[in-house]
């Protein structure tokens, strides 16, 4: 039986005693300590775990997907574009799958709730807000490298949550 590979790159007490030998959708309370909070529907299941004084997000994800998710997170990161830090990778092949360690970003929204908050009925602001995301990400990677490109991905909806 092969044991998980775990990669954190800050590893805690905590985060180091979960029982990342069973599957995500198997991890429960009193076991380990379970925050529940809203964020909606997601392709993939999420729990959040409170440990260290932290508030983690634990995804599960195909290890391919999470591979690139978390080198994703990291290169916004390195360009100091805003989004949840990677905190590390748990890759479980007795489940063929991956657990993508973040820390929880307090205050922050998933564009999908945030999209859905607007009147369906006034597509004007739907257009700014999207011209408005799409400025800040552009600005961030322009400042940050002047002339050299940066690929973040084609397709964000894997990356924030739509």
């Amino acid at each position: 039986m092969p044991i998980p590979e775990i990669r954190l790159r800050a590893p805690t007490p905590g985060l180091l005693s979960l029982p990342w030998d069973k599957p995500l959708s198997d991890w429960m309370m009193p076991e380990v300590a379970l925050r529940d909070i809203a964020v909606g529907p997601s392709r993939h299941l999420v729990k959040f775990v409170d440990t260290d004084d932290r508030l983690w997000a634990l995804k599960d994800l195909p290890p391919r997907i999470a591979v690139r998710e978390y080198e994703v997170l990291r290169r916004m990161e390195e360009v100091g574009l805003p989004a949840v830090r990677p905190a590390g990778l748990v890759v479980q092949p007795d489940f063929d799958t991956a657990i993508l360690v973040t820390q929880y970003l307090e205050g922050s929204w998933q564009y999908r709730r945030l999209l859905m908050r607007l009147p369906p009925d006034q597509p004007t602001h739907r257009a700014r807000l999207f011209d408005a995301m799409a400025n800040l990400l552009v600005n961030g990677v322009v400042q940050h490298r002047h002339d050299q490109a940066v690929v973040v991905d084609s397709c964000p909806s894997r990356h924030f949550g739509m």
